[in-house]
């Protein structure tokens, strides 16, 4: 699978979790708890200049070990069957200007299931 072709779906109006692990090319862990990191959500195409839909620059790092959590608020807004696209963005510590695209691709929202009253999940 392609780094930038990775397909996820989400459910709107329902708290999204992503989780990342990142290695070096030899496969070890590498820390980016220096590092900027953020998740966007841009209508697709992504063009330059776009807006993010969501920019979550907030995430849980441990080591090479980050978690996104994006609050329900935050999906309601988006609208089930449109093209849109995530990104995982880093920005290591120490530079200026530089920020890659660490893995993303399309993104299928769809409408959260009914809540279904006296029934556990």
């Amino acid at each position: 699978m392609n780094s930038f072709n990775v397909p996820v779906t989400i459910f709107r109006n329902r708290v999204w979790t992503a989780n990342f692990t990142l290695f070096d090319a030899e496969k070890n862990p590498f820390d980016v708890s220096g590092d900027g990191l953020a998740l966007f959500v841009f209508p697709t195409p992504p063009v330059t200049g776009s807006v993010p839909v969501i920019a979550n620059r907030n995430p849980g790092v441990e080591t090479n070990v980050v978690s996104f959590v994006t609050p329900d608020a935050e999906t309601e807004p988006l609208v089930a069957a449109k093209p849109y696209t995530w990104q995982f963005v880093r920005s290591p510590s120490g530079t200026t200007g530089t920020t890659t695209v660490v893995v993303g691709g399309p993104l299928t929202v769809e409408d959260s299931p009914p809540w279904n009253e006296g029934v556990s999940p």
